[in-house]
């Protein structure tokens, strides 16, 4: 599924490989021209699609796609490719999906009833053109604002690196360092916004509070929490300096350093890091989505330097995140002039 991009497009860095003797090779094959479609996904990902420009070798679909295929002599792939991406990032298919716990899927029925205007064919091929003349040159400005991001993140892990790498470094168990947040906000719950951690970090949370909102646990200037059932993809947050406090769901993990001794930042960045990712697979041991709570997470162990040490690194984290904070800002209105580009495909 991680072929096809949000933007419409083709990725190939990563791909796999079946066995040419297990597969009917022709009935699945992709040829030049061909769309694909995501049919199951995440609700934000379904109806994601892409036309398959070139084919090295012979390449076929998986069973979360639908292979499309245009009469050539009405339309032409990239135009109807164009429609299906309208639909997409105005938000239809997740209107019109099917939900389940985890992901969705979209019906081809849906796809086929989608109304797709269809001026003179050789207008459809002029549009095309103007319009992937523009996204091109908004690609080269998201493509610049992409390497920059990953500089700073690749920065940052040379900071964590030099940091914890020092003959200063001292091992402690984290249980010695952390202080886990078990009591919930109580009645005053409604005054505060809900938090929730992806894998960018901190978020305001899509649900709702539930029936018992006393229960969810504070979320203050500093403080670490993480989804214990998405550890392993990363969901792991901290409210930064200055932040408006707050409340998270009761079924997350919340901890406070002890600032005496660990720097907050400091490791919120290492639990993020290689480090903590290495940390975590050997908490988790033996299972795939085993919860990691703060029982087994006080058992893990972190080489500290001396705290001095760590605030020096952690003002230099401060400041990469809040170029990367604004760096999001711009590729969100880069975004944003993609999407505008495609709506004036159909004006």
């Amino acid at each position: 599924m991680n072929n096809v991009t949000t933007s419409g497009e083709l990725d190939w860095s990563e791909f796999i490989r079946v066995p040419a003797q297990l597969i009917q090779v022709q009935r699945y094959a992709l040829t030049e021209g061909d769309i694909v479609f995501c049919n199951t996904n995440s609700v934000e990902l379904v109806g994601k699609s892409a036309v398959v420009t070139s084919v090295d070798e012979p390449t076929i679909y998986s069973n979360h796609f639908n292979r499309l295929r245009v009469d050539l002599t009405r339309t032409t792939p990239e135009w109807v490719a164009l429609a299906l991406r309208r639909a997409f990032t105005s938000g239809y298919f997740a209107e019109v999906c099917t939900r389940w716990i985890g992901q969705a899927s979209v019906r081809m029925d849906k796809v086929k009833t989608l109304e797709v205007p269809l001026p003179l064919l050789d207008e459809q091929q002029w549009i095309v053109k103007e319009l992937e003349a523009k996204r091109n040159q908004v690609a080269k400005l998201r493509q610049n604002i992409e390497q920059q991001m990953n500089e700073i993140e690749n920065a940052k892990g040379i900071l964590l690196r030099d940091l914890f790498s020092g003959s200063d470094c001292k091992t402690t168990k984290l249980g010695d360092v952390l202080q886990h947040q078990a009591e919930g906000v109580g009645k005053a719950w409604a005054d505060f916004p809900v938090y929730g951690a992806t894998r960018r970090g901190i978020a305001f949370a899509k649900d709702k509070v539930g029936k018992h909102g006393n229960r969810y646990k504070p979320v203050v200037e500093d403080t670490i929490f993480y989804n214990p059932m998405r550890i392993l993809l990363g969901s792991i947050a901290i409210l930064p300096k200055g932040g408006i406090p707050g409340i998270t769901s009761p079924d997350y993990v919340v901890v406070n350093s002890n600032t005496e001794i660990l720097d907050s930042l400091v490791f919120y960045e290492w639990f993020r890091s290689a480090y903590g990712a290495k940390m975590i697979l050997d908490l988790a041991r033996g299972a795939v989505r085993e919860r990691i709570l703060f029982s087994r997470l006080c058992k893990g162990t972190i080489a500290l330097p001396p705290i001095r040490k760590q605030q020096r690194v952690s003002l230099a984290l401060g400041m990469a995140n809040e170029t990367l904070a604004k760096l999001r800002a711009t590729a969100l209105c880069i975004a944003e002039l993609d999407n505008a580009i495609l709506r004036e495909a159909f004006a």
